[in-house]
């Protein structure tokens, strides 16, 4: 997305909003990053791209798309790889009468649905920080009753790392998906984007009760 637009491009901030509107010769982006609320930004998508198809007179568009980053949050970066060999491959799912294609190794797997020019990629992966450990005490993997000494210790180890990972993880399983619709005729974000966001929703909930 925001890596493949090219040098030339032009910026838009919005910093309170986590917002970043990209855009050149080829591509229009809004990007959200990870905000304290969740903000609707289909209205600042339909209003860039009114003012950029006024202003270039752009009247053809070849993809319109909406991807959502979603993180099953992990201590360590081994426990990031063992979330995703336990998540992928995917076996039976999704379940569908649609071509479907899916690719797949020990740690990663990804499924791509395209029907008639609209569809979804669904992928995830392991990913974290450049400070996540490694690995994660074993000491701190169970009951710290259980240990001979360093109880309260452990416990308050503990209790940061379940903070860490509610509020600002430095690992996890990364679920990728893409919903996308090719040469739409006029592009209505509004409708668009709710009604990406609800197959991104149920993706993600029938993924994880599958898994």
């Amino acid at each position: 997305m925001l890596d493949q637009a090219t040098p030339q491009s032009a910026k838009l901030k919005c910093p309170a909003k986590e917002l970043l509107v990209t855009f050149d010769s080829g591509r229009l982006v809004v990007d959200q990053g990870h905000a304290d609320e969740e903000f609707d930004i289909s209205g600042v998508c339909t209003t860039s791209l009114a003012v950029i198809s006024a202003r270039f007179d752009l009247k053809t568009f070849v993809r319109l798309g909406c991807r959502r980053l979603y993180l099953i949050p992990a201590d360590s970066t081994e426990a990031a790889e063992n979330l995703s060999l336990k998540f992928a491959p995917f076996k039976d799912w999704p379940e569908t009468d649609g071509p479907i294609y899916k690719t797949r190794s020990c740690e990663s797997a990804t499924v791509f649905e395209d029907d008639e020019g609209s569809g979804y990629r669904f992928g995830i992966r392991p990913a974290w920080r450049v400070e996540a450990p490694s690995q994660i005490d074993p000491r701190l993997l169970g009951s710290p009753k259980l240990l001979p000494t360093g109880q309260r210790d452990a416990l308050l180890k503990q209790m940061q790392m379940q903070a860490q990972r509610q509020k600002n993880p430095v690992a996890g399983l990364l679920v990728d998906i893409d919903v996308y619709v090719n040469r739409p005729p006029r592009p209505d974000i509004a409708k668009f984007l709710g009604e990406a966001l609800e197959k991104c929703n149920k993706l993600v909930s029938d993924f994880s009760r599958s898994a």
